[in-house]
């Protein structure tokens, strides 16, 4: 068998795909941020009925990934409406 290279997020969509075609009882995925600033690994599981939880690196300015989910201004955990 001839294997080829492929990336950390790769492989793990690879994986997981694998995993829930085979009918795998989960219900969600959770992953580091290797995984986390993959878009096809994002987007894919944006695409399936499973909830994950992915680590994303911190980011140094700029808008965050999911800023309207944090807290409002003066309301300390509560979150705004998306």
């Amino acid at each position: 068998m001839n294997v080829g290279f492929a990336t950390k997020p790769a492989l793990g969509l690879r994986m997981v795909e694998c995993a829930i075609t085979a009918g795998l009882p989960a219900r969600w995925v959770t992953a580091d941020e290797a995984y986390g600033q993959d878009s096809k690994f994002r987007t894919w599981l944006q695409q399936q009925p499973i909830g994950y939880v992915l680590a994303v690196p911190p980011q140094p300015a700029g808008p965050r990934l999911g800023a309207s989910a944090w807290p409002a201004p003066g309301r300390p955990g509560r979150c705004r409406a998306a």
